[in-house]
């Protein structure tokens, strides 16, 4: 009856519209709140101004409910949605004219019709978390997966707790967490990271932020990792050397470049794996460099005819060099194989990188770069490694939860640097205690004695956490309905 009381009069009054939904929910249930908002244009009656809007929404928004957004076609203010999902830590859905509106709002409450747990919070202060993505973590429903993904600067060992509400009543699980201060073999988790990172900053392009800071910060991101979109692109110059390059973000509000542009970000800022760099593109009549080659969390693109690690800063000089497939080569590549040296000199003949604060530079005399004509002398050692790298790393070691709260469960977990627990025995990196939950974590270049952060540890240990709480939380859910 309330829907067939409407009549539709041609104008948009999205303010009151929202206002008067975040009114009728009450405060008393102690249940998770979403709003739901369903738009095919822009605010054209009441209040008008984008950023009046979306304070009103803040101010009403007492219960902290999430906001729901679908846009119906491409006359829609994806500014004003996109905000009210990041300040709401909900999400927007972009449906465009061919696109059926019913199978995505179908399938939308099919996601959010068994919600796990509300208002979830972790505790990470222990391992110096920062720059999380997101910086609110989204409600958990049963059948989605929740990433969360940060540096830290602190590795080791602690507990963990992570905390909500469940059924309208508080509840905690507390886990006993071991991060690693170095893992190069597994580099997926820093570049989802990136990709995400890099999302943001060009969301905030997009809705308007014109301060330059943010494409610098976006492109040192995407070189450093690797991180290819529609706006950051590997592309080769006259002399063949790859670079990223950046295009510019549509700042339009609304119209079908503006939705594209707002899904397009959404879809990297959930992605959970990141698009190869592969070939780069190339200006006309210029011959098509080396493809761009990963290496864990590392990224190789084609410069000055070597293939060079973008963690090498460009003004290095003092490189430690080996002749290309010399007893020396191999022999280094054999003694840091558990630090990446392996993966790193079999990207090619001529190479670049850094390893453990060294720079190498690896040539082959029967394949000369470009422009060279004698390949540089072998040196005569390799010095060690800046960092002391603690051979247990490689995983983040994860008992099972304490649901409620409550003391972790330790278990026969291996003290850091040694092997089984009660020995003493080393243990290389990529060979953990499997004993408790081991899951693995990609962490770059981790907070050893130079006191670097961590790149990705944070977030794989996250996604293990995450992803056992739920499990704990379904199955727990299950039972309780299974019973008479």
């Amino acid at each position: 009856a309330f829907v067939e009381a409407l009549t539709a009069t041609g104008s948009t009054n999205i303010d009151a519209a929202l206002r008067a939904a975040l009114a009728s929910l009450s405060q008393d249930t102690g249940h998770p709140r979403y709003v739901v908002f369903l738009t095919d244009g822009q605010p054209t009656v009441g209040e008008t101004k984008i950023d009046a809007i979306a304070a009103n929404v803040l101010t009403q928004n007492e219960v902290g409910a999430r906001i729901f957004s679908f846009g119906i076609g491409t006359d829609v203010n994806t500014v004003l949605l996109d905000r009210l999902a990041r300040e709401s830590a909900g999400d927007t859905i972009y449906i465009l004219p061919q696109q059926s509106v019913a199978a995505a709002v179908q399938t939308f409450f099919q996601q959010i019709a068994d919600p796990v747990l509300a208002d979830p919070r972790m505790d990470l202060a222990a391992f110096g978390i920062s720059e999380l993505f997101p910086e609110t973590m989204p409600d958990f429903f049963a059948g989605r997966t929740v990433t969360l993904l940060g540096r830290y600067a602190t590795p080791g060992r602690s507990p963990l707790v992570l905390s909500g509400t469940r059924d309208g009543q508080p509840w905690s699980a507390t886990f006993d967490v071991t991060l690693p201060a170095y893992a190069i073999d597994t580099g997926y988790v820093p570049r989802i990271w990136a990709l995400r990172q890099v999302s943001r900053l060009l969301s905030k392009i997009k809705e308007g932020n014109t301060d330059p800071a943010l494409i610098d910060q976006a492109v040192r991101l995407a070189t450093r990792f690797g991180v290819t979109t529609s706006y950051t692109t590997f592309t080769a110059d006259a002399e063949g050397n790859v670079a990223i390059r950046y295009s510019a973000v549509p700042v339009t509000q609304s119209g079908a470049e503006a939705v594209g542009a707002s899904s397009s970000l959404r879809d990297y800022g959930m992605s959970g794996s990141v698009p190869a760099g592969g070939a780069p593109s190339t200006p006309a009549g210029v011959v098509a460099p080396m493809v761009v080659r990963y290496v864990s969390d590392r990224t190789l693109p084609p410069r000055q005819g070597y293939l060079t690690d973008t963690k090498l800063a460009p003004e290095v000089t003092n490189f430690v060099d080996l002749a290309f497939g010399s007893d020396r080569y191999f022999a280094f590549a054999k003694a840091e194989a558990p630090h990446g040296a392996a993966g790193l000199v079999a990207t090619g003949a001529n190479v670049r990188f850094e390893l453990l604060g060294r720079a190498f530079r690896i040539t082959s005399a029967n394949a000369l770069p470009t422009g060279a004509t004698v390949a540089p002398p072998e040196s005569t050692d390799v010095p060690a490694g800046i960092w002391p790298v603690p051979v247990a790393g490689g995983t983040a070691v994860i008992s099972p939860p304490t649901i409620g709260g409550g003391p972790a469960p330790v278990g026969d977990i291996a003290p850091p640097g040694g092997g089984p627990s009660g020995t003493t025995e080393p243990r290389a990196p990529g060979l953990p205690q499997r004993q408790g939950c081991a899951c693995a974590v990609a962490v770059g270049e981790g907070a050893g004695a130079a006191g670097g952060a961590g790149v990705g540890g944070a977030g794989g240990a996250a996604v293990s956490l995450l992803l056992a709480s739920a499990l704990v939380l379904a199955r727990r859910r299950r039972d309780r309905r299974r019973q008479p």
